[in-house]
């Protein structure tokens, strides 16, 4: 079996680091394969992995206009694919045009569905990319012979709230989490209103409106407030206007804002050390597709403060505080339950460490390509 790959709008992020994982965790032999052909862009490609079976192909200079990704879409990609003699294609970013059938597809942005959300980018370039990226999966999605989604959550978010009924086959299908992030040493320390040490809070994720960073900081102030010797770090890249109005906000905190440290995106390794230096993960976004970041605290056996919205629940089931993310009254009293229940953290540090192993990408590449390849032969059939 010949399977294509359009992976053109994958270029970094989750959707990177998916579709690498599954090309390394894959046996091609295990589902017939004979070759897997990918387009895409030359940085993507530069992270493919080198194996005898997998054909690259860097496409940057036929899709670098609006136009060009228009005619890759419905014409080029389609006379691509019959050259390679491709038996179903893969579309993992979520938009196919074109008229090649069988083809997989994959829903691994929520927020062009999300509607309460998306009003918030209103008038601005990232909002009328949202809708446009609405309709072109719509139309994807409605056409494909199969369509894997990341939760349960976002299935059903997506198609009662967006698209309706499809014709194709649905799985979920869950990512996995890099091993190099799992931390079974970790040790709870005693925790006091006054000591040596403060007690350091982390939130890892882009900053922006839906990340609710904002109420985070209203709810980490209402804990200094209540005497406790705390440490909020943020990490991630981020949205410019949020960021502004995130730094306008925390400028104006009297003698707080050195107790809040903003410190941008990092590199995975690096970003390992703040999970490992952190005692008290958070994570209050209210619109997730799946929650990567969320599954790599997780790993790393950090007690989790989480917003109780969207998919979250699913990822982390009973194993942390829960919140509303509107409210930062809430967020405080999760918090604040880690922070004075050792026993608790002790508990929920064990348990999201078990929650996590059950999230592997040698299951996610098996199950994808189990479920690409069953594809291609029932509709073939």
């Amino acid at each position: 079996m010949r399977i294509g790959i359009n992976a053109v709008n994958i270029r970094a992020g989750g959707g990177l680091n998916h579709l690498k994982e599954i090309l390394l965790n894959l046996d091609p032999a295990m589902f017939n394969i004979e070759k897997v052909i990918i387009w895409s862009n030359k940085s993507t490609i530069n992270h493919i992995p080198d194996l005898k079976w997998i054909k690259s192909i860097d496409v940057s200079k036929t899709i670098n206009s609006w136009v060009g990704l228009l005619k890759w879409n419905f014409k080029i990609l389609y006379n691509e694919l019959l050259t390679e003699r491709c038996d179903v294609l893969f579309v993992p970013g979520g938009t196919y045009l074109g008229k090649f059938h069988p083809y997989v597809t994959m829903a691994q942005n929520l927020l062009p569905f999300d509607k309460i959300e998306r009003k918030k980018y209103r008038y601005s370039k990232s909002y009328f990319r949202y809708v446009l990226l609405e309709l072109t999966q719509k139309y994807t999605f409605k056409k494909a012979d199969g369509v894997i989604f990341l939760t349960n959550y976002s299935h059903k978010k997506i198609i009662n709230e967006s698209i309706g009924p499809i014709g194709g086959v649905v799985k979920t299908i869950y990512h996995g989490v890099d091993e190099s992030f799992f931390n079974t040493s970790r040790q709870q320390k005693d925790i006091f209103k006054k000591s040596n040490v403060p007690t350091k809070l982390l939130y890892v994720s882009i900053i922006n409106y839906y990340k609710k960073q904002i109420n985070v900081v209203k709810a980490f102030e209402i804990l200094i407030k209540k005497g406790y010797d705390i440490e909020l770090e943020l990490v991630g890249p981020a949205f410019s206007p949020a960021l502004v109005e995130l730094k306008n906000y925390i400028s104006k905190m009297n003698g707080l804002k050195n107790k809040i440290r903003y410190v941008g995106n990092v590199e995975n390794k690096e970003l390992q050390k703040y999970y490992n230096n952190s005692d008290i993960f958070i994570f209050a976004s209210s619109s997730e597709t799946f929650g990567m970041i969320l599954l790599e605290a997780m790993a790393s056996g950090l007690p989790i403060a989480c917003s109780n919205v969207s998919s979250m629940p699913e990822i982390l089931e009973q194993n942390g505080e829960y919140f509303d993310p509107n409210d930062p009254i809430s967020i405080s009293q999760a918090i604040e339950e880690l922070l004075i229940n050792k026993k608790k953290r002790i508990y929920y540090s064990n348990s999201v460490i078990k929650r996590a192993k059950q999230f592997t990408w040698e299951k996610c590449s098996n199950k994808t390509f189990q479920f690409v390849t069953t594809i291609s032969k029932n509709t073939k059939g």
